[in-house]
């Protein structure tokens, strides 16, 4: 039921094309390698120059205590358009009161799991708070979004947040300790909590945002200070405004812009 309500809402989203340089070629690998497993899902639409090779792929990984079990795509960042499903531990230690911190967190922090720059945890309102805060203190990341996307807490760094990685080396997301803009102390990782899952979104998800949305975000909460962000949010306001007038008078044809990027 998880799967087919996961591959429902990925169709919802349209395919935007991937960006980072060798995405396709790592992804296109990873759908060889899992073969019957790896499942392509075809969006309702796409934006920009978007094709078969940027819809997202459903990678099964098994259960992490089977013998075939596959655990490639969580060691291996795609860096694109790739989602691998794992069920970690048997069905006995899904079932004990500290799974979440026990298992599921103590194997998320291991080397099967490359990468600590972030994670998100969701959970149904049922879930024990207590196992909760249990196992948001034991992940080993850089950023930990509950119930809420992790981008959320890169956004926290321009208040003294920290959204980097734990170690400073080796070929891992991140490089030590990174974003903490006031150089505040002993800082060891970032916490966002969203709301329960059953809350109704304000805006609706499976739409992206209008681009001056993000972009004025970009533009004011990268500023050094408040006065130089309204600043920056103004230009942005103005040349969107001047771009508007030279369309409209057909004098400039509409730029191909994608998704969130600042421009």
């Amino acid at each position: 039921a998880f799967r087919a309500a996961l591959a429902r809402a990925l169709r919802t989203q349209p395919t935007q094309p991937c960006y980072y340089p060798g995405s396709r070629g790592r992804r296109a690998e990873m759908a060889v390698r899992y073969g019957e497993a790896a499942t392509a899902v075809k969006a309702e639409r796409r934006v920009g120059r978007a094709t078969d090779a940027d819809e997202v792929v459903l990678i099964e990984c098994g259960a992490t205590c089977a013998h075939a079990f596959d655990g490639e795509a969580l060691r291996r960042e795609a860096f694109g358009s790739v989602l691998a499903i794992a069920e970690v531990g048997d069905v006995g230690a899904a079932q004990a009161d500290d799974y979440l911190e026990a298992v599921a967190a103590a194997y998320a922090n291991s080397d099967a799991c490359g990468g600590c720059l972030s994670c998100s945890l969701f959970v149904p309102a049922s879930a024990d708070p207590t196992a909760v805060e249990r196992a948001i203190a034991r992940l080993q990341y850089g950023c930990v979004a509950l119930n809420s996307w992790a981008a959320f807490g890169y956004v926290a760094a321009c208040n003294g947040g920290s959204w980097g990685a734990h170690p400073a080396g080796g070929p891992r997301s991140g490089g030590g300790v990174v974003g903490n803009a006031y150089g505040v102390p002993r800082v060891v990782k970032t916490i966002v909590r969203g709301p329960p899952l059953t809350t109704a979104p304000l805006i609706d998800g499976s739409k992206p945002p209008p681009a001056l949305l993000t972009d004025g975000l970009h533009a004011a909460l990268s500023a050094p200070s408040v006065l130089r962000g309204l600043l920056r949010l103004c230009i942005l306001l103005g040349a969107r405004a001047v771009e508007n007038v030279l369309l409209a008078s057909r004098l400039l044809k509409r730029p191909r812009r994608m998704y969130g990027a600042a421009a």
